[in-house]
């Protein structure tokens, strides 16, 4: 019994030997990772600080796409600091840690513990990472039997920031306009700008049910402070990818959530309640909950097809199906139009010849008299436009901000989010840039396509010439804007200009009565 006592003794020790020195390992040499399904965070060997935040989405396990908000070479994406005194701020980071592991089946909790800065003073940093989310709660705190001194003798501040990796590349042409950095913050259902918030060198308070942060076009991060209100610091003498929180006076503890992740609908409303206003956050209320139908409908073909390409095209019969009522009452109205600026162009154009100013102007009020018609009956052809424009732009939001395209394959083209880049060409082009893309050239084509065979039986001779030389000139100008968009978005109006074709040569020529 004794032998086996003293084994079992010896087994203990070299068991305890061994996890203090993995322990030490982690703090003084490897930094320690936590990884879930959504987040890797790395830590410092000192200080406790996440010097690495990566998110995956939609997961690690089926993982299209990544963002490093931050890497090793940048600024801790969070860090306490003493903000009164720098010598003990340093030391402070200094600090070595001992470290506490705990994990359920909902989260993982890492709670570091400090050596004493002070004879009675010591931290403790938890962050509590949820496994289905890509939230995390953050807790500083100050210990030791003189905390309460400490607490009342210093002023504290959290720094928060991105890394260079979090910063949008830049794009040429109209499609720069997308990938931007912003600093922004939710107050109240209401995002805004935080210049609005803060300008200049001004500080004010955010609140414990607000958020503030960075969001590019895909991903955001954002922090909330738990329990209390802190002073946003916001001027010039702040880094462009930093912000800073100036905490309460004469407190020991300090709780933060962080939102690092998607600008994804179903996980901000789901798991990240008040975070969806994020989405489509600049168009009126009735604009987003048409980008929000367009986007459910493109999800539930994406589930049905299996394909993202196949999906934007099935989503782009689908709008055109939709609207194909209000469509058929525009082309009504249009023909109408049509053939009464038909009538009357000869005899306006006979008035512009022989008349001016005024009087030109009083005849052509006749003119319009005699034939009983409106001089305003031209505003009714622009019912067609009022009910295009709308999709046309909730289509436009919707696919360029859906994440769910973002780093996926269709045909040739690499990634659906990005331009489709056939080709790299040996020179850059000013607005165009340095690349063949091929999809603007086809969607280009089947407008000019389209517009050749373009016939109108309510319109004159001269008004049709006229009416195809103006689209044309809209061909070349939708060409140039849609040069450096988003491939997926191309996809969707290429398909639409694709099916406006064969509508075209369709169309039933019968001879007008003009002809």
């Amino acid at each position: 019994m004794k032998v086996k006592s003293f084994i079992s003794a010896i087994v203990k020790s070299l068991i305890i030997t061994i996890t203090c020195v993995n322990i030490y390992a982690d703090t003084d040499e490897n930094p320690l990772s936590v990884e879930t399904d959504k987040l890797l965070i790395k830590f410092s060997n000192t200080g406790a600080d996440p010097v690495q935040l990566i998110s995956y989405y939609p997961s690690k396990a089926s993982s299209q796409t990544a963002s490093a908000f931050s890497n090793p070479v940048d600024p801790a994406i969070i860090r306490f600091i003493i903000s009164d005194d720098p010598e003990l701020n340093i030391r402070l980071s200094e600090l070595k840690y001992t470290i506490d592991r705990e994990e359920n089946g909902q989260s993982i909790v890492v709670r570091f513990t400090s050596e004493h800065l002070e004879e009675a003073v010591y931290f403790e940093r938890i962050y509590k990472i949820s496994k289905q989310s890509y939230l995390i709660e953050v807790v500083f705190r100050i210990c030791g039997e003189d905390s309460e001194r400490f607490a009342k003798s210093h002023n504290f501040k959290i720094a928060t920031g991105h890394g260079k990796s979090f910063m949008p590349k830049s794009f040429p042409g109209f499609s720069g306009s997308m990938e931007r950095l912003r600093r922004i913050y939710l107050n109240e259902g209401k995002v805004d700008n935080l210049y609005k918030f803060s300008e200049k060198n001004q500080s004010d308070t955010l609140k414990e049910d607000q958020w503030a942060g960075f969001r590019n076009r895909f991903w955001a991060f954002l922090i909330q402070p738990k329990g209390f209100n802190v002073l946003l610091k916001q001027g010039k003498e702040t880094a462009h990818n930093e912000m800073y929180f100036n905490l309460p006076a004469q407190q020991d503890e300090f709780s933060f959530c962080i939102y690092a992740g998607p600008i994804d609908y179903s996980e901000l409303k789901n798991k990240a309640p008040g975070l969806s206003k994020l989405i489509f956050t600049h168009l009126w209320f009735w604009m987003r909950w048409l980008c929000f139908g367009l986007l459910f409908l493109l999800n539930f073909l994406i589930r049905l097809a299996g394909n993202h390409g196949i999906a934007i095209i099935f989503l782009s019969v689908s709008v055109k199906i939709i609207m194909l009522p209000l469509v058929k009452v525009a082309e009504k109205w249009q023909e109408e139009v049509n053939e009464k600026k038909s009538r009357l162009q000869p005899f306006i154009d006979e008035i512009k010849v022989k008349y001016k100013g005024e009087e030109q102007n009083r005849r052509i009020l006749e003119l319009h008299k005699q034939h009983n018609i409106s001089p305003l009956f031209t505003l009714k052809s622009l019912f067609s436009a009022l009910i295009q424009i709308p999709f046309f732009i909730a289509a436009y939001d919707m696919l360029s901000e859906s994440i769910a395209l973002r780093g996926v394959r269709f045909l040739w083209i690499e990634d659906l989010s990005l331009p489709d880049r056939l080709l790299q060409l040996p020179f850059y082009i000013p607005f165009l840039g340095e690349h063949l893309n091929l999809l603007p050239f086809l969607m280009t084509g089947i407008t000019l396509l389209t517009s050749w065979y373009f016939q109108d039986a309510s319109l004159s001779k001269s008004l049709l010439k006229k009416q195809k030389r103006n689209l044309y000139i809209m061909a070349v100008l939708f060409f140039i804007l849609f040069y450096t968009f988003p491939a997926g978005m191309v996809l969707y109006w290429t398909t639409n200009n694709f099916f406006s074709l064969i509508k075209t040569l369709k169309r039933d020529k019968r001879p007008g009565f003009l002809k």
